[in-house]
């Protein structure tokens, strides 16, 4: 949701810059949810590398199920990374990523979730661009996949998580 420079949304739009004419052939829109200090600087690179018509800027949103159910793949190009809650979200709604892969996206990735590309490198973020468009929708995630990301970043597992560390910090007391 947030528009900044550490989203590395730049590189996302150099990237639509440098595959372009890839997109010439099939509909392709590269579709910013949120808001946020570089809003503006974005809109006039895109601009710039004439891109604005595959560039959508939706603004903050409530409903991301209706975008997930909308989309065909997440990217997220961050420069750094926790562990990002639009991957966890896009796993589970079944959708297949194309991530940098820094910090705690390394930890989510799996085989079958989606592609991972070096970050602050817009060439290989295009070029998996170009191969997603050449490929054509991607099948969806698979269930079992979908079950696991579900399950290992639920609200459930956490709580007992943490309820396991206190009573543990309780027992030693």
């Amino acid at each position: 949701a947030r528009i900044c420079k550490v989203k590395a949304q730049d590189v996302a739009i150099e990237a639509v810059g440098l595959a372009r004419e890839a997109f010439e052939q099939r509909k392709f829109r590269l579709v910013f949810v949120g808001d946020g200090e570089t809003r503006e600087a974005l809109v006039d690179r895109a601009r710039a590398l004439r891109v604005l018509d595959h560039v959508v800027f939706l603004g903050y949103r409530a409903d991301m199920e209706r975008i997930y159910a909308d989309a065909d793949l997440v990217v997220l190009a961050s420069r750094h990374e926790g562990t990002p809650v639009a991957l966890m979200e896009a796993s589970a709604a079944g959708l297949p990523f194309l991530a940098t892969a820094v910090g705690g996206v390394r930890d989510l990735w799996r085989e079958g979730l989606g592609r991972l590309v070096p970050p602050e490198d817009p060439e290989a973020l295009a070029e998996a661009l170009r191969w997603f468009v050449a490929a054509g929708p991607l099948p969806p995630v698979s269930e079992s996949l979908r079950r696991e990301v579900v399950e290992r970043f639920s609200v459930k597992r956490f709580a007992d998580e943490i309820e396991a560390v206190l009573e543990l910090a309780t027992r030693g007391s």
